[in-house]
């Protein structure tokens, strides 16, 4: 799975939920001014959702990335 399809499955997953954009930048960094900037570039490619901060996403919405073999 690329990181674009992970991208796919978190839009995806906060429709069903019915969250922004705004409302999880919001979540990860309230104070941060850029917050909804900053998210963007993670969903537009230009920062990767591997990296450290990138978790921090995935981890306000409950989510996990997961490995495993080919079938």
């Amino acid at each position: 799975m690329d990181e674009e399809q992970v991208i796919r499955q978190i839009r995806a997953h906060m429709e069903a939920h019915g969250v922004t954009q705004a409302q999880l930048a919001r979540q990860i960094n309230p104070d941060a001014a850029n917050a909804a900037q900053s998210l963007n570039q993670y969903f537009s490619g230009r920062r990767s959702l591997f990296s450290q901060s990138g978790r921090a996403i995935l981890d306000a919405l409950g989510l996990e990335v997961v490995i495993r073999s080919k079938q």
